[in-house]
């Protein structure tokens, strides 16, 4: 997932987001792995769901100085999962 930042001529990447899943990681979250490693913290970060991460990375980018007039985004990251399936099937 990527935030950027555009003038409506460039579009540059701000702030990435890797998602994954429990059941299709390929290494997990090891309890020997340190906890204040950029690693970590990676791997915690791609087990939340997207919705979730849209915080983080907004905060990550106004942290380094970008200051967003307007957010977009696909419209599905503002339903509750619950939504979001009725939307698939049709409901």
């Amino acid at each position: 997932m990527t935030l950027g930042w555009s003038d409506g001529v460039i579009f540059m990447l701000a702030a990435f987001s890797l998602l994954k899943s429990k059941k299709h990681q390929v290494n997990g979250v090891s309890k020997d792995i340190d906890k204040r490693s950029s690693g970590y913290k990676r791997r915690q970060e791609g087990l939340q769901t997207a919705p979730e991460q849209i915080l983080g990375m907004l905060q990550r980018a106004m942290n380094a100085g970008i200051d967003p007039s307007y957010v977009l985004m696909d419209f599905w990251f503002t339903l509750p999962p619950s939504d979001q399936r009725h939307q698939r099937t049709g409901y």
